[in-house]
């Protein structure tokens, strides 16, 4: 696999060895979603287009059936269906309970000089942040990200649409697609982690998290789960999950068993709390894809509440210069360890942006 490199902070240079990179410098509209609207705990109508124990005795396992609906999250083309493919199930999680289990400490708003994040500050309402485009390069326009992950100098991304859905590496600096696996047609890809040496893919409806192993891309079995599935990010050892709704699920990395669930809130915060799409545990926060919005909510996963909300308008006002109509929404987000930003870009995106989260004054 092609590497980024053993930091990503020199990227600025290297870009400029990049055909196709611009900066900031040289470098809005609602976005063209085309996805379903979903109920409160999935993302079947508003759905998006959008974990592993690789040591349980493998068995036989077929994943439920699609469900055909018009209430489907995102359109898959008219593509017929393939019957689905069997995959080896790692463990089948226990009667899923709602009860949410005692989370670790609550978010601490001190923030340090490395953090990603601005001071979140005293107050309980959501601060508002926005991005500052450090640098963009090029993005596989054809690719429908529905998750992105960067790790050991290699960026991972997950795309969608049922015969289009596929778990990719790319080169983060000219968008080459270094090594593809395509998912069973009947299969809509989604979020996407990396819990150790695996990586672990969502699918849409079909009850499903493949498992990988993140070096060969080989497929090493499934887990199953009741619900959608959007975004999937990890949080210290445990699994944060989404499914367009307004709650965050949180799993065991090793069985994807349910441990609980947390309601999102917002205080002094118009803006929408459900359609929680692609996400990226970032510091001791989660950072949610809000669909078919401009806008990304900055959760505390142990109460729920949303300490901030980053607009991402820059980053589809420029990004609207160079795209085709075919252009969706903003989804996919991956933080950057190394320099303390974020790699962001949209579904069938012409361009992937590093960008760093800075306060905005006052609202608008």
């Amino acid at each position: 696999m092609k590497r980024l490199g053993s930091t990503v902070r020199p990227l600025v240079c290297v870009a400029l060895l990049c055909a196709g990179c611009t900066s900031a410098s040289d470098e809005a509209s609602p976005p063209l979603g085309s996805e379903p609207a979903a109920p409160a705990v999935d993302d079947s109508t508003p759905a998006d287009t959008e974990p592993p124990d690789t040591t349980a005795p493998a068995t036989t396992w077929e994943p439920p059936a699609v469900d055909e609906s018009p209430q489907a999250e995102e359109s898959s083309g008219g593509l017929e269906q393939a019957p689905a493919a069997e995959s080896p199930v790692l463990d089948a999680p226990e009667a899923e309970s709602p009860v949410l289990d005692a989370p670790a400490a609550a978010h601490d708003e001190t923030q340090s000089a490395t953090s990603v994040f601005p001071p979140v500050g005293v107050g309980t309402d959501v601060a508002r942040w926005t991005v500052e485009i450090i640098e963009s390069f090029p993005h596989d326009p054809e690719a429908f990200t529905q998750g992105l992950e960067i790790a050991g100098g290699t960026m991972y991304e997950s795309t969608g649409l049922r015969g289009r859905s596929s778990l990719r590496t790319v080169d983060a600096l000219t968008g080459e697609v270094t090594a593809r696996v395509d998912l069973a047609e009947n299969l809509f890809g989604e979020g996407l982690t990396i819990v150790g040496d695996t990586l672990v893919q969502l699918t849409w409806t079909s009850g499903t998290a493949l498992v990988y192993d993140r070096e060969t891309l080989e497929e090493l079995g499934a887990h199953a789960y009741e619900g959608e599935g959007w975004g999937l990010c990890l949080s210290g050892d445990v699994l944060i999950m989404s499914d367009g709704s307004d709650r965050l699920a949180r799993r065991d990395p090793e069985t994807f068993a349910l441990l609980g669930t947390v309601t999102v809130t917002a205080s002094g915060y118009d803006g929408r709390l459900d359609y929680l799409n692609e996400l990226e545990c970032v510091e001791d926060l989660v950072v949610a894809n809000v669909w078919q919005t401009d806008r990304l909510l900055v959760i505390d996963p142990a109460t729920g509440r949303a300490v901030a909300s980053i607009d991402a308008q820059p980053l589809v006002d420029d990004v609207s210069l160079s795209a085709s109509s075919d252009m969706d929404v903003l989804n996919g987000v991956a933080l950057d360890s190394d320099s303390a930003t974020l790699w962001m870009t949209g579904k069938l995106w012409p361009r992937l942006y590093r960008v760093r989260i800075v306060e905005v004054p006052q609202w608008d």
